[in-house]
């Protein structure tokens, strides 16, 4: 537990890496070491396919909006515990126009209104 923030860190700098690099790429990181990777077939979506991290806790909906990910959220929790942690995702979600741009998320998207 104590190594899991860092080890899905740079699993996704790798993925991230994978998907926006053109042709071969080659990560050497704490834990991973790869060279002359080629990843096919690349994604249709640019910069890349969204990104979702599964999130509970307020740390970790903030992480999620702070690093540009879309909030997977669990299916048991009572509806104004979702309610609640949307309410803390959204805002640090929506202010962040160059994360929005990067990981493809419009403020539409994320909007009060349907």
């Amino acid at each position: 537990m104590d190594e899991a923030n860092e080890r899905f860190d740079e699993a996704m700098e790798i993925v991230r890496k994978a998907w926006t690099t053109e042709g071969r790429f080659s990560h050497h990181g704490k834990r991973w070491h790869y060279d002359n990777i080629l990843v096919e077939p690349e994604p249709l979506q640019r910069p890349h396919p969204p990104l979702w991290l599964a999130a509970g806790s307020p740390d970790s909906i903030k992480r999620a909006a702070r690093e540009g990910y879309n909030l997977l959220l669990d299916q048991l929790a009572q509806t104004d515990q979702i309610i609640q942690r949307i309410a803390l995702f959204r805002p640090s979600a929506t202010s962040r126009p160059r994360l929005r741009r990067q990981h493809g998320r419009d403020r539409a998207s994320l909007a009060d209104d349907p």
